[in-house]
């Protein structure tokens, strides 16, 4: 995939997408959350990949919460980076699952083997890694997943 990378403010990256995943959680019975603090400065970004990452994180939230849990997504300004964090109150993964998590057709569970093919994760550190960025993972088995993206900011030009 070729990535378009522009200059953009990162609301511009989020546009839209609290509306279409406010209904995807509450579809499937879940609470969401959504937190998008104002952000000063730009990151160089391909706007499309930026939401395939989004909707796959998210997706992967709705798979491994049940009904009455919570998702959501919290995005602000830690330092001189951007962070996008997507969590859930979901199964959780342990350290020897978190160690495998984006290699290519990889599924933690036996469960999970129906629901897609083991390339969402890979894919996204390939998106991540080609925007400079960073992506890690918090987790404990039974209290949910947080994963965090990390891009540099750049100061807007006066």
């Amino acid at each position: 995939q070729t990535l378009h990378m522009v200059r953009t403010v990162p609301q511009k990256l989020l546009d839209g997408m609290e509306d279409v995943l406010r209904v995807k959680a509450e579809w499937v019975g879940l609470h969401f959350s959504w937190d998008a603090e104002p952000i000063e400065g730009e990151v160089l970004a391909d706007a499309l990949a930026i939401q395939q990452v989004l909707l796959n994180l998210f997706g992967n939230a709705l798979k491994v919460t049940a009904p009455g849990g919570s998702v959501g997504v919290r995005s602000g300004v830690k330092g001189e980076r951007w962070v996008l964090e997507i969590w859930d109150t979901g199964r959780g993964f342990d350290a020897g699952e978190l160690e495998r998590l984006f290699q290519p057709f990889t599924q933690v569970e036996i469960s999970d083997i129906g629901k897609g093919w083991g390339l969402g994760l890979s894919i996204v550190k390939s998106l991540v890694d080609a925007h400079g960025a960073t992506i890690t993972v918090e987790s404990r088995p039974g209290h949910g997943c947080t994963f965090r993206l990390s891009f540099v900011l750049l100061a807007t030009p006066a």
